[in-house]
């Protein structure tokens, strides 16, 4: 299995370790999908206003990159618009490109046991930017058509090149994480939510689990230790192994 498959499937299987016992802060298991303007759209009926919202976001590509691009617990935070979990994979694909460029790799839909892991539904589909290091997965568990699930940030490719993770602290405060990021600076950056630090053992690395004002983020660490770095980050529904 590719390095990057390996460590989006691991950060996925920690999710059931560093979650148990958490009760009600695990993550929904199903999440409506939409897409949310942060400015008004012109009078959208309910049905269409994904369509609306998105429909607008080619006018933004002059000025738009990955700079201005945040991951959320919630989904993906493009300039005007939050991309939720949810998002069907067309308006999800056109919005990306639009900011982020066209993806590096792109898999095509596949059992949803794969690359990947085991994924939620029969069939999974995969965007890939800087060659891997971010990595977002679409599939049918919620209905047919293909709708965005999870993201992942890995230590592949170029982290650089791609988003960090946001987590929304308090009511007006953010941080922002990326692969990289120390556990001392997770701990200072995350003062005021829930940060859960585990050391790991033979079978799981060790791993932070992040209960901010979104749905949370998860991911995997070199040690739990303050000199311990950040080797992937993820949000969403996980696959296992």
């Amino acid at each position: 299995m590719p390095r990057v498959r390996t460590a989006v499937a691991l950060a996925a299987l920690l999710l059931g370790s560093v979650l148990s016992g958490c009760g009600s802060d695990e993550l929904p298991p199903d999440l409506e999908p939409a897409a949310r303007s942060t400015t008004p759209a012109p009078s959208p009926t309910p049905s269409n206003d994904a369509v609306a919202v998105l429909s607008a976001l080619p006018s933004m590509a002059a000025t738009a990159s990955a700079a201005d691009v945040r991951l959320t617990g919630d989904g993906v935070d493009l300039p005007g618009v939050l991309l939720e979990f949810g998002a069907p994979f067309e308006a999800a694909q056109t919005a990306l490109r639009d900011v982020l460029g066209a993806p590096t790799a792109e898999s095509g839909p596949g059992p949803s046991a794969g690359a990947y892991g085991v994924c939620p539904g029969s069939t999974v589909r995969a965007l890939e930017y800087s060659d891997g290091a971010l990595v977002l997965l679409f599939g049918d568990a919620a209905d047919p058509e293909l709708r965005m699930f999870s993201w992942s940030l890995t230590d592949q490719g170029d982290p650089t090149a791609v988003p960090p993770a946001r987590a929304l602290v308090g009511d007006v405060t953010t941080f922002d994480l990326a692969v990289g990021a120390t556990v001392a600076e997770l701990r200072a950056g995350t003062t005021e939510v829930g940060l859960d630090v585990q050391p790991g053992d033979e079978l799981v690395p060790p791993s932070f689990r992040l209960a901010d004002q979104s749905s949370g983020l998860y991911g995997t660490l070199t040690s739990a230790e303050d000199d311990g770095t950040v080797t992937g980050v993820v949000a969403g529904e996980a696959c296992g192994e």
